[in-house]
């Protein structure tokens, strides 16, 4: 059992990962994708501070997945329009937050490389590089998934008069994430 503050977060952020990883693997069991989406909603309530970037990076990875699913059942299916409508949903919802995670992410990024600039060679510096080695990856995962999210948006939709902005949008964060 932790014994201070530190050591109870850092347990919280450990199960909230755990958590998050569940809820992807159980992203087509709408029963059990419920349950564990609960569970991380009462370690949120009781440890506010386990809702970190990567927690929700990750739960918006997981909603992404069910995306990826129906709109799978969607384009196999043509004249099924019920998994369209629900991908279109869930993108609706998720979009903008995944693009608000990626340009949170990178100011943060941004601001710790310039921190870490100004830093001699010692501890103060070693703990901002680490700090900056554990997000560059969840800023990558953002960035990803939020450029999938507007691609499946123009593909769900493509006469909507919003799918040639999703497409460019996709189109300019995957060639900054691939540095194009």
């Amino acid at each position: 059992r932790p014994q201070n503050n530190a050591e109870r977060l850092a347990s919280a952020e450990r199960l909230a990962d755990l958590y998050a990883g569940r809820l992807m693997a159980d992203s087509d069991d709408p029963v059990k994708y419920q349950e564990v989406l609960r569970k991380i909603g009462l370690l949120v309530e009781k440890v506010p501070q386990a809702k970190t970037p990567s927690l929700e990076v990750m739960l918006l990875q997981a909603e992404y997945q069910r995306v990826e699913g129906l709109m799978g059942k969607s384009l196999d299916t043509p004249g099924e329009t019920a998994a369209r409508d629900e991908a279109v949903a869930i993108l609706a919802r998720i979009t903008p937050q995944l693009d608000q995670q990626q340009q949170e992410l990178q100011a943060t990024l941004d601001r710790l490389s310039a921190e870490v600039e100004k830093l001699p060679a010692g501890d103060p510096r070693d703990s901002k590089e680490k700090q900056l080695q554990r997000l560059q990856p969840v800023a990558g995962r953002a960035a990803y998934f939020a450029a999938w999210c507007h691609y499946y948006q123009a593909r769900a939709l493509p006469t909507s008069p919003d799918a040639s902005s999703a497409i460019t949008r996709a189109r300019d964060i995957f060639r900054k994430l691939l540095g194009l």
